[in-house]
């Protein structure tokens, strides 16, 4: 199954971001004009070019829908951080705030790095994860049979 970026989520987060973005670039070119010098004037182009690598690091993924949650035969990828289900330890508790919530995939290799499945790809984290759960355990036992 494929799980893209839920655009609203992505959406929501890209108009926080041109607003905080819109405040910086408004209030230092404000203080610029205020201002005499160079210096001024350089701070404010350089936070006003900063604000905008900021919002087109949050646009990106509104217009791509990436990182992409894929769960197949192989095992879980997001984006490309992947663990094939031979490497897959356990599903972790569900953790974070309300709105930052995630699903933490722990492999078994405890130096290996734990894949989080966030609220942007899935919706209801506890219904993923008991399927998941299912999943791990269906995999786990046809690894036994074989």
């Amino acid at each position: 199954m494929v799980f893209p970026q839920r655009r609203r989520r992505a959406a929501i987060r890209l108009g926080i971001m041109v607003l905080f973005a819109l405040n910086l670039v408004l209030s230092d070119a404000r203080r610029a004009l205020d201002q005499d010098g160079v210096g001024w004037t350089l701070l404010a182009a350089l936070l006003c070019a900063i604000s905008l690598v900021f919002v087109a690091g949050s646009l990106w993924p509104v217009i791509t829908l990436r990182p992409v949650l894929t769960v197949d035969q192989a095992g879980i990828r997001l984006g490309r951080h992947e663990l094939v289900w031979d490497e897959v330890g356990a599903v972790g508790v569900i953790t974070g705030w309300q709105v930052l919530r995630s699903l933490p995939v722990i492999p078994r290799d405890v130096w290996a790095k734990s894949l989080s499945v966030p609220l942007d790809n899935v919706k209801d984290l506890e219904v993923f994860a008991g399927w998941l759960g299912e999943l791990l355990a269906q995999q786990h036992q046809n690894d036994v049979q074989s």
